[in-house]
């Protein structure tokens, strides 16, 4: 019986088919290309974390610069300094995002670096050499950054607070605005995008006569300030910065 040519050709496909079932090592190529490859144990073990290879690393200010290429695209974090190499693989956790930063240490804006407590290489967590450039241990007590700032030499501001008085009332105040005059005893500039100084006005026990401000504005120690910001509680950024409550994104006039 004479066979048309799509008879022949169903015929051989069939055949194929047959074939390829029958075939031990077939059957193990199509088991390995159905199940996906295990997830790396470092991903897994940091939630939101993301993996990838430092294709460049430069340290300024108490920071480690890591430029990373994960493979679907490349973006940049920044951990305390970190003994990291171009080419190592590393794991970076979750980290705080901050968009058009400049970097005045290294003179260079980027469109986004994200912050992060420190990275792991080779899946180790690595252990952070030391907090920024400047910064107080967490824990110091107010007293070590003590002036001469006396009571009677900082007036209140006008319709506003006394330091001791925002430090001991800072559950009602927290998500508040408030001002308030004193004198910066320190001032640290450029860290997490944003400048960091203690204010004392001469209230407040000892250890709670210091008031943490992060700020745009640049100031130096010695200068009488007025500060206006929101009231913040229980904030804890990572890597050393741990704060029962501080004063945010303020407006700092020099008087």
């Amino acid at each position: 019986m004479q066979r048309n040519p799509y008879q022949i050709l169903i015929i051989a496909i069939v055949a194929v088919l047959l074939s390829a079932c029958s075939d031990p090592e077939a059957k193990t190529e199509q088991a390995t290309t159905a199940v996906p490859s295990e997830p790396n144990e470092a991903v897994q073990s940091v939630a939101g974390a993301r993996a990838g290879t430092v294709l460049e690393t430069m340290d300024a200010a108490g920071y480690s610069y890591l430029h990373i290429d994960s493979g679907d695209e490349t973006f940049w974090a920044a951990a305390p300094t970190t003994e990291v190499q171009v080419g190592d693989d590393v794991v970076i956790p979750a980290g705080m995002p901050m968009r058009d930063f400049h970097s005045s240490a290294l003179d260079r804006d980027f469109d986004v670096v994200y912050f992060v407590e420190g990275v792991e290489i080779g899946g180790a967590a690595s252990i952070p050499t030391s907090l920024p450039t400047g910064h107080p241990p967490v824990g110091e007590d107010a007293d070590a950054m003590a002036s001469s700032v006396s009571a009677d030499q900082i007036p209140m501001a006008d319709g506003g607070h006394r330091v001791g008085d925002i430090i001991a009332k800072s559950d009602e105040l927290a998500g508040r605005s408030v001002s308030f005059r004193g004198e910066v005893v320190k001032f640290n500039s450029n860290i997490m995008g944003s400048n960091w100084l203690h204010v004392q006005d001469g209230t407040g026990e000892p250890g709670k006569n210091d008031l943490t401000v992060t700020t745009a504005d640049v100031v130096e120690v010695g200068q009488t300030v007025v500060v206006t910001g929101v009231v913040a509680t229980d904030k804890d950024f990572g890597y050393g910065y741990v704060y029962d409550v501080l004063v945010e994104d303020a407006r700092v006039r020099v008087e």
